[in-house]
């Protein structure tokens, strides 16, 4: 898959804002790690550019070859927002090589958002508290600009079964089975209109990375692969 995939890298690098002319060696990274999900990941280098034209997504089975189409119009979607279109990739294209289905991603730049450790063995608090400042507004500029009202049916589509389940599975105590119980029962779900945004789907510490330089915090988020409202 990796020729068909160069092949079609050299056929269409106009659409790779770094590359001025054709590249003449093309050539790949595979992400550790990357496996879970259906997919794995590769870097693309173009000669001897520094950094990554862009990233690859390949799927590992036909069955992860839809999600990767839903990935690519949610992306689509996401970069026609201000507010979110520097803090994502940019989709590229999504296509199919053979029996492989594959997406292409613009670079983003930054280091996954892990704790850097103090000498005292524990988490350096003050960049920590910083990161976690930038990836709360920026998960709140995520649900303030996808947000949708739902009214009574959709609400009963979408939070029913998920109320039953919780009420199910968790350990809840007597106050919280009730209010969760009456929401249900009495239509507790009719008398309200909730907002319903976008959600990642994945939102763990490797898919959310740091870009940081004086005076200046950027989050970046990746793999959009189990994005739903």
């Amino acid at each position: 898959m990796l020729p068909q995939l160069q092949k079609y890298i050299r056929s269409h690098w106009r659409m790779f804002a770094s590359l001025r002319v054709e590249p003449s060696r093309i050539s790949f990274i595979g992400i550790s790690g990357s496996i879970e999900g259906g997919t794995v990941t590769f870097l693309v280098f173009a000669d001897d550019l520094p950094s990554p034209i862009l990233a690859v997504r390949v799927a590992r089975r036909a069955s992860v070859g839809q999600n990767l189409s839903k990935e690519y119009h949610v992306l689509e979607r996401l970069v026609k927002i201000p507010h979110l279109r520097d803090s994502i990739p940019h989709p590229l294209f999504y296509t199919q090589m053979g029996e492989t289905f594959v997406l292409g991603e613009s670079f983003l730049e930054g280091e996954p958002i892990i704790p850097r450790m103090g000498k005292d063995g524990f988490p350096e608090q003050t960049p920590a508290q910083r990161h976690m400042q930038s990836v709360t507004e920026w998960l709140i500029s995520l649900h303030h600009n996808t947000a949708e009202e739902l009214t009574s049916f959709p609400l009963r589509q979408y939070l029913e079964t998920t109320i039953k389940e919780c009420i199910d599975i968790y350990m809840l105590d007597s106050f919280e089975s009730k209010i969760l119980g009456e929401m249900v029962i009495q239509g507790g779900l009719e008398r309200n209109i909730f907002q319903f945004a976008l959600l990642h789907g994945d939102f763990v510490p490797h898919n959310i990375l740091v870009s940081e330089r004086p005076g200046n915090l950027r989050i970046g988020v990746i793999d959009w692969i189990s994005a739903e409202r």
